[in-house]
């Protein structure tokens, strides 16, 4: 017969909790998805909230403002990319290469390009 102490219990919930937030934390929620040859940008850094997705066959080397402030990117495409925290690619500026993804807590980022 097995025997459980108040203290043993508790260890085992705080391993079940953990094991559960690091298993949430590992694959990034289904929201984070786009077809191939896009470069997504997401408001939070979780990859939850996607803001805008452009097909990178389109894109052109010109300067493109984001509709909203994002703190996360996943380039799915063959191209690179620089985010700027400004509406018109200046200042600055984090490169990402093609094929991609991170997120950028403390860099607001308002416009991009390709490189």
């Amino acid at each position: 017969m097995l025997t459980f102490t108040k203290q043993s219990v508790m260890r085992l919930a705080a391993a079940a909790f953990a094991a559960a937030a690091v298993a949430t934390a590992a694959a990034p929620a289904s929201a984070a998805t786009g077809p191939s040859g896009t470069v997504n940008f997401y408001a939070d850094a979780w990859f939850t909230t996607q803001i805008a997705a452009y097909d990178a066959a389109t894109l052109g080397k010109g300067c493109h403002r984001l509709p909203s402030v994002a703190h996360a990117e996943w380039n799915d495409s063959n191209v690179a990319i620089e985010v700027h925290t400004t509406t018109d690619c200046t200042g600055h500026a984090l490169h990402f290469p093609a094929n991609d993804i991170h997120s950028f807590i403390r860099f607001d980022a308002r416009s991009f390009r390709v490189v």
